[in-house]
């Protein structure tokens, strides 16, 4: 038993994004030393790189931009070999860089494949109708072009391989890539947003089909036969909608993207002016220092206080370590003492601003580290941001936290068990994104410490916490034991991860009664 009242793993609000940070986590955290200034690259070759990563992404869409550009000035046929020309192009591209940079067995980008497979068979459609029974062709144009990247887009993620695949391949060394594609949470994560884009595309096409219809039902695919111009109109604007919906796409595209510098730029600001008169008015002020008399020993008096300042919260991540030294899936995720330590110090610091991070002494607090520590977050607000923020990878690398000895191809990657852990509180089902909780996220205890009542003394101070906002009380156990324990305080197993029948979430509803058995 890694602590006395039941240890809990470091499972943030949403682990699958924190853990995705695969190259970033791994610079970030990597020894500084193994690179000089003789080494690193100028800011020119970095400005330089940016730009040409920016063409390499304007270059997927190439042969549909000039195909579509193209078709309202120029033939059938013109459009589409210019876009069959592109794709072509683009693929000699992607293998002379394959060649120069000396990349062993390139496979092309499925997308590129695609594109030179359906601009080529519409140009030879395009080339064989020839000039009037090409009309047809030119009304159909958009929607063919369109719905046929939508194909392109499912068909790769029906056959396994979506083609975001390829570019989240191409963005990491191969050796990261090799160990992150065995991860269900990770490839879950390209899945939904290869599914994202395939719906863009379908949402684009099902827009430009509309002027189409109507003109093959009401003058026979003949646009000019309307003597209004109404089609006409009609099919510009349908145009100019489909090119919203694009908009919008990449937009919350590039808005996810940017999700980690807004947690950093969210964790500053709070790090510079503390809690706005806002959160102040919401999480109140730091609960005051609570002395209780020990029930075992009337002579002994218990002192339960909240941590705040840097040094006392680096003595309860020092203790936590020691709480967690003997969890078997916590060691493998962070192998040494050292990276422990600094993870649980930094980790506190995150949220130690919403006042929530307790403590348990035998006397009045000292320079020692405190015997037990209850550390929760009390997600009070509706954007969640107490834990989707505060409880961020990005949140504790801007409080120190550092893997030793990290390279880039060598860090800590969590299992899908442990992912699938962290998510279950995300879930609808449990209602817990619309309403209030205090999600306890460590609670351990000193090893010498162990089986004296700190933890039962804790447990009972959260709860009638919890009781006195009318809120619930959320945590995370991976053992038979702990569950036990906990459901005599009143908790009850609400969700479990697939496989893994004591990795449970555990809810404790206001008015729940309990036995208060000592932990």
């Amino acid at each position: 038993m890694a602590s006395e009242a039941a240890p809990l793993l470091p499972v943030a609000g949403d682990p699958s994004k924190h853990a995705c940070k695969t190259t970033t986590a791994a610079t970030a955290t990597a020894n500084e030393p193994e690179t000089d200034e003789a080494t690193s690259p100028s800011p020119i070759r970095q400005a330089l790189g940016g730009i040409l990563k920016g063409l390499e992404s304007f270059l997927d869409w190439l042969p549909f931009i000039v195909a579509q550009s193209l078709s309202s000035s120029h033939p059938p046929a013109t459009a589409l070999g210019a876009g069959t020309l592109s794709a072509a192009l683009v693929l000699l591209y992607a293998f002379g860089k394959a060649s120069l940079e000396g990349t062993p067995k390139h496979r092309p980008k499925v997308l590129d494949i695609g594109q030179l497979l359906l601009f080529g068979t519409l140009y030879a459609i395009a080339v064989l109708l020839g000039g009037r029974r090409a009309a047809l062709l030119v009304l159909w144009f958009n929607p063919l072009t369109t719905g046929g990247m939508a194909a392109i887009m499912w068909t790769s993620a029906a056959h396994g391989r979506p083609f975001v695949y390829d570019y989240a391949e191409a963005q990491m060394p191969p050796a990261v890539w090799t160990r992150l594609s065995t991860k269900e949470w990770f490839l879950r994560k390209l899945d939904e947003a290869a599914v994202f884009w395939v719906q863009t595309m379908v949402a684009m096409t099902a827009i430009v089909c509309v002027q189409p219809a109507l003109v093959c039902i009401f003058y026979r695919g003949d646009v000019g036969a309307d003597a209004t111009g109404r089609m006409a109109a009609l099919g510009n604007w349908l145009a100019a909608s489909q090119y919203v919906i694009l908009s919008y796409a990449i937009f919350s595209n590039a808005w996810e993207q940017g999700q980690s510098g807004r947690i950093k730029r969210r964790v500053q600001e709070m790090k510079r002016n503390g809690l706005s008169r806002e959160q102040q008015k919401l999480h109140g002020d730091a609960p005051p220092e609570l002395s209780i008399l020990d029930e075992a020993d009337a002579a002994n008096i218990r002192h339960i206080r909240s941590l705040k300042a840097d040094g006392e919260l680096d003595l309860a991540g020092q203790m936590l370590a020691d709480a967690f030294k003997n969890d078997g899936i916590f060691r493998d995720f962070l192998k040494t003492e050292e990276a422990r330590t600094i993870f649980f110090c930094a980790s506190l610091k995150a949220f130690a601003c919403f006042n929530h991070v307790f403590a348990c002494f035998d006397h009045e607090p000292s320079e020692e580290k405190p015997p037990c520590v209850m550390a929760c977050i009390p997600v009070l607000s509706k954007t969640k941001e107490e834990i989707s923020v505060f409880n961020a990878y990005e949140a504790w690398t801007e409080h120190g936290f550092a893997i030793p000895g990290a390279t880039a191809t060598d860090f800590p990657i969590p299992d899908d068990d442990l992912v699938e852990l962290g998510e279950l509180k995300h879930r609808s089902k449990h209602g817990l994104t619309k309403k209030p909780y205090i999600y306890i996220a460590y609670f351990g205890s000193d090893s010498a410490h162990r089986g004296k009542g700190y933890g039962k003394h804790l447990l009972k101070y959260i709860i009638r916490m919890s009781e006195s906002k009318i809120i619930p009380l959320v945590l995370e156990t991976t053992n038979a034991f702990n569950i036990a324990q906990y459901e005599k305080y009143g908790f009850r197993i609400v969700d479990r991860v697939k496989g893994k029948p004591e990795w449970v979430l555990m809810v404790r509803s206001f008015g729940q009664s309990s036995s208060g058995e000592v932990v």
